[in-house]
């Protein structure tokens, strides 16, 4: 588990941090290349090179950005996190509401943003509108319409319902994924990268692939010197609360979580039940809250903390997960965050990571990679630019305004 690996990383009190990703091991360390190959570091003396593809000769098409913020009509506050959908790529509003999102111009037909107890946004794209202000007004959720259960017998209905109501099939996406860590109020490690990964399939034997596409870092000279090691896995980020054995919705740990029905709102034009769960028993390992479609009994939310009984290191750790569905119902994961803190020398340390999948399709074979990483790549050297144009040709999350004033 991603936590556990988490928590048994501290050796000693001053010890380094790479903060390592691997959970997505942002490791790729010098990136070189010239017209034929380029040229990978990992270590000091540990290269790899692969064939740069050829571009094949055919219609070329062109891709237009379309980049935009989203707000909250009463208010005019932003609404981080929102998700943003223009036909097959997905992405989530930063911090401050701000979204990018890259796609052919030949798919730009209708923007769809959505966020919990909004009302959905719907609209022709415009290819030559390519700044967007999108104002989201909230949902009045009518009760009545909503059909009140107990809290347990709608995760019985949720766990009931997975199988057809998730992807659970060889999948191949891509991600955007972003690392920081903050000592007291100042960033002092920031990393980001472009992942290419292949999930298996609930019943696969393979393992999940994790390929570096683009990568870039920074980090201040006191995080190289005295942070703590943290390891992670990507693969369990990425798996999510619907794959994973002996969450709080499996049916085998049912009886030991107490789960209440707390009310209702809505999410693109759905009825949704929230639902609070805490543990019953040692068992239990996480308490928090979800948010269920009333009809598929889809999970569309889940925050929650993971009990921290045996740890040495974290003070606390919250994780937020998010799933939409396609054209079909058929639900998929959407983003992924993960933050927690921790005291070293009496400071207070602050991890957060965020991954968001991009694009995703069914496929039936591994797909090769040149490059896979592993659980212990360090990305050693440092990015010199943290501009936007760093990520020409990929969908990524735009730094917010306090991660732009740390660079």
């Amino acid at each position: 588990m991603f936590i556990r690996n988490l928590a048994t990383a501290m050796t000693s009190q001053s010890l380094r941090i790479h903060l390592l990703w691997s959970l997505i091991a942002l490791s790729i360390a010098g990136y070189a290349q010239d017209e034929e190959f380029e040229e990978i570091r990992f270590g000091d003396d540990e290269f790899a090179t692969r064939e740069i593809a050829k571009p094949a000769e055919e219609e070329v098409i062109k891709k237009i950005s379309v980049r935009g913020k989203v707000v909250d009509k009463d208010s005019q506050e932003s609404l981080p996190f929102a998700h943003v959908q223009i036909g097959e790529i997905r992405t989530v509003t930063n911090l401050d509401g701000d979204f990018n999102i890259l796609i052919k111009s030949n798919e730009a037909s209708e923007i769809h943003v959505s966020f919990i107890g909004y009302i959905a946004y719907k609209a022709p794209l415009d290819p030559n509108e390519t700044e967007l202000r999108i104002e989201l007004s909230p949902t009045v959720t009518e009760l009545e319409a909503v059909v009140v259960k107990t809290g347990r017998s709608i995760v019985e209905d949720v766990i009931r319902n997975l199988p057809t109501n998730y992807i659970l099939e060889n999948q191949f996406m891509t991600c955007y994924y972003k690392e920081s860590i903050k000592q007291q109020e100042k960033f002092s490690y920031l990393a980001e990268g472009i992942l290419d990964v292949f999930q298996p399939s609930e019943v696969s034997n393979e393992k999940t692939l994790i390929s570096p596409v683009r990568t870039r870092k920074q980090e201040s000279e006191a995080a190289k010197d005295n942070m703590v090691l943290v390891y992670g896995h990507a693969s369990d980020m990425l798996q999510s609360l619907v794959r994973r054995e002996k969450s709080f919705i499996s049916s085998d740990m049912l009886d030991h979580y107490e789960y209440e029905y707390m009310g209702a709102s809505t999410y693109d034009g759905r009825n949704v039940f929230i639902v609070d769960f805490e543990p019953k028993t040692r068992k239990g390992s996480s308490r928090g809250k979800m948010y269920i479609d009333e009809t598929s009994y889809a999970i569309i939310k889940a925050e929650y903390s993971p009990l921290l009984r045996t740890n040495t290191l974290w003070d606390e750790v919250h994780w937020v997960e998010e799933f939409d569905a396609d054209i079909d119902g058929i639900w998929d994961l959407n983003r992924v965050t993960y933050a927690g803190t921790w005291y070293q020398d009496d400071l207070l340390y602050t991890y957060n990571s965020l991954l968001v999948v991009n694009e995703s399709e069914i496929v039936t074979e591994v797909p090769h990679f040149d490059i896979v990483l592993g659980d212990r790549d360090v990305f050693y050297d440092a990015a010199g630019d943290f501009s936007d144009e760093f990520w020409t040709g990929h969908n990524y999350i735009k730094l917010n305004k306090s991660e732009l004033s740390s660079m």
